[in-house]
C-alpha cells in the first residue's frame, strides 16, 4: 500500500477493500495481483517490441 505520508488513511481503507472482495469471490489476492503483473509486464513487452522491431 505504501508509507503513511505518502499514502493516506481513506486511501488505505480503499486499498484494502479490493483483496477482501476477491476472497469473497473465492479468489486468491495473490494469484489475482501476480498475475495482473505478468500481463503488466506482456503489454509492456509487446510495446517495447514494436517500437524496436529485432532486426533480421
Amino acid at each position: 500500500m505504501g508509507a503513511y505520508p505518502e499514502v493516506g488513511l481513506a486511501d488505505a481503507r480503499d486499498r484494502a477493500q479490493e483483496p477482501k472482495e476477491l476472497i469473497k469471490q473465492g479468489k486468491d489476492p495473490i494469484v489475482v495481483r501476480d498475475d495482473r503483473r505478468k500481463a503488466l509486464e506482456a503489454e509492456l513487452n509487446r510495446m517495447a517490441v514494436s517500437r524496436n522491431p529485432p532486426s533480421l
